[in-house]
């Protein structure tokens, strides 16, 4: 039968296609954590692998944990010969950790990964639930620091053109207004944050260069960590060659099961974690 950590079989349809022939197929969809990353590492470790199989992991995830990405990652590259990833749908920031270190991927219609910047908790009113990403603060100080340099130009010119004041006495002027003007703003900036904040971006930086398989262009990394915009910028199969170079679309047989397991297309909030290649119909031998 196939194991199903959460006891949700009746979601996953019995009639799934044969799988190809030395390759344990699993399924992963839901938060990368310490207590799901555990379940699946205790799967692969159950069957102690002698690294002569394909590991075909489907993932569905929007992040989590690098550290529980990591342990993962490194199960599946000590237990298998091959790592390769399908990508159904969102396989984001911690996901895309993973991705890294699988030889190939293959993605789906909406499969997409992101950028790898870190997802923090966000602290106002003692809420912690929301979360911001390393990127928006970072971003946020180069807009504040334009923004300061601009208003500093702007009231030296003023003062330069409409006043007979010494140079010297402009740039203090100006100084003093840019100061009082953003002393609010700045004031709110805890240099604790951005300290562990540039923490976590370098110890998500150390586990890609870590990770990292031949399939991924390593001079990329900075790009990936620090390059977009915004936590949710979609890199989908296109964008995705730009890193790796074993990119391909979903197999027909990888559609067959995306089709008949719901929580592949939305990825699971608690996290389901099962081992299709204990089905019965579970192998496929080619020819």
């Amino acid at each position: 039968m196939k194991k199903a950590i959460n006891e949700k079989d009746e979601l996953v349809s019995p009639s799934l296609p044969q799988f190809p022939i030395d390759s344990d197929v699993y399924v992963y969809s839901g938060p990368i954590s310490y207590n799901n990353v555990d379940k699946l590492r205790d799967l692969i470790l159950t069957k102690k692998c002698d690294k002569t199989k394909t590991c075909i992991l489907f993932i569905s995830t929007f992040g989590g944990d690098a550290d529980s990405a990591f342990r993962l990652a490194n199960c599946i590259k000590q237990n298998y010969k091959e790592f390769k990833l399908v990508i159904p749908c969102m396989c984001k920031s911690a996901g895309t950790l993973i991705s890294m270190a699988a030889d190939s991927l293959y993605f789906g219609p909406k499969g997409e990964l992101g950028p790898l910047d870190v997802q923090m908790s966000k602290r106002k009113g003692g809420d912690t639930n929301e979360t911001i990403s390393g990127l928006d603060i970072f971003f946020a100080l180069d807009v504040l620091t334009d923004k300061m340099l601009n208003a500093f130009y702007h009231f030296n010119s003023i003062l330069q053109k409409g006043t007979r004041v010494a140079m010297k006495t402009s740039l203090e002027i100006s100084a003093m207004m840019v100061t009082k003007m953003f002393s609010p703003v700045m004031e709110q900036i805890n240099p604790l944050d951005l300290g562990e904040m540039h923490r976590a971006m370098n110890i998500a930086q150390g586990y890609a260069k870590v990770m990292a398989s031949h399939n991924f262009k390593k001079e990329t990394i900075g790009t990936l960590i620090g390059g977009y915009p915004c936590h949710s910028f979609v890199l989908d199969e296109n964008q995705a060659k730009q890193f790796f170079n074993s990119v391909y679309a979903m197999e027909n047989w990888m559609l067959s099961v995306k089709e008949q397991i719901p929580f592949l297309e939305i990825p699971d909030n608690v996290g389901q974690i099962i081992d299709l290649t204990a089905a019965p119909m579970g192998k496929e031998e080619q020819k």
